[in-house]
């Protein structure tokens, strides 16, 4: 598994219980009665819907194949990566994150494969599979096409964390690193996390690296100040590009500009403020997404002038 972090089995799993229980029947069923169904997951950005998606194909012992989106955005590249599909003589768990970002094209060659477990080649040839199980993850649920919708019988949604279930994971998680870690730590990170637990991981791994370099073995309050102090987070676990975009919109007439007009004083590109950066402002209250137009709150005013001059 690629997030040495992340849990392997359904037990370890902290957090999103209707999910859990979800995936729990649909495990049992498939071994009791072979049935499998397609899922999607979807929800926020760092809340497990990959990792749910690594335990369920571990549990079934079954072949991981791996895509995001993004390889699938041209129609010949796809037919290429889809036709490695027919050379697998196993039951086959394809876990597609981030689907949205596929193009319509591409859906379209990947419908077959999902509604009759077959690949139509783009010579017109119609291949058989092994039998698949699709994952499919996504931010939002509304970018996925209404067929590839349709053909997942099994939807997820995901939910952001409470701080109580953060700050177990980053216990779990400074264990899991061979560190111990005190209460008031953990729950510092957890302020951080934004409901995320791959915030709080990513902040345990670095608090981690701090202690192995200074000959610590204990994760404590000390070490976590230092750790945000070199990363630049500011309260509530914004980045230093999230208070820029505050900075920025507090600096234009009614507080207000366009998603592409950040974008372009960011350095940055439409897509990566949306999806990555504006979700944390968003559930702070910091900011108001109108179409395509965002707006500074007062909780945003106020934040901003709470930060003062800190850079």
């Amino acid at each position: 598994m690629a997030d040495p972090l992340a849990p392997c089995w359904l037990e370890d799993f902290i957090g999103q219980k209707n999910v859990v229980d979800i995936v729990r029947w649909e495990i049992e069923a498939a071994r009791k009665a072979g049935r499998r169904g397609h899922f999607i997951a979807h929800g926020p950005t760092g809340t497990g819907k990959t990792t749910i998606g690594h335990i369920i194909c571990m549990d079934l012992n079954l072949v991981l194949v791996s895509l995001t989106g993004a390889q699938l955005e041209n129609t010949r590249d796809t037919y290429a990566i889809l036709h490695r599909l027919t050379r697998i003589q196993e039951p086959i768990f394809l876990q597609l994150d981030e689907a949205d970002g596929m193009t319509r094209a591409a859906s379209q060659v990947l419908h077959p494969v999902l509604a009759e477990n077959v690949f139509d080649s783009e010579d017109g040839r119609r291949l058989p599979l092994q039998p698949i199980t699709a994952f499919l993850t996504t931010n939002y649920l509304s970018q996925l096409s209404e067929p590839i919708i349709s053909r997942c019988r099994i939807q997820l949604q995901f939910d952001l964390y409470s701080e109580e279930e953060l700050t177990q994971i980053a216990i779990n998680s400074a264990h899991r690193l061979t560190l111990s870690i005190t209460q008031q730590a953990a729950e510092f990170i957890a302020e951080y996390g934004l409901g995320e637990p791959r915030r709080v991981n990513h902040l345990i791994e670095t608090a981690a690296t701090y202690c192995k370099v200074t000959d610590q073995t204990c994760i404590n309050v000390t070490v976590v100040d230092a750790v945000l102090e070199k990363l630049k987070l500011y309260p509530r676990g914004l980045t230093k590009l999230e208070v820029d975009i505050l900075r920025f919109l507090a600096m234009q007439p009614k507080f207000r500009a366009g998603l592409q007009t950040i974008a372009g004083a960011m350095f940055s590109s439409p897509k990566d403020i949306h999806q990555r950066h504006e979700p944390s402002l968003a559930r702070n209250g910091l900011i108001s997404i109108q179409g395509t137009g965002r707006v500074l709150t007062e909780k945003g005013i106020a934040y901003i002038e709470s930060l003062g001059n800190a850079l």
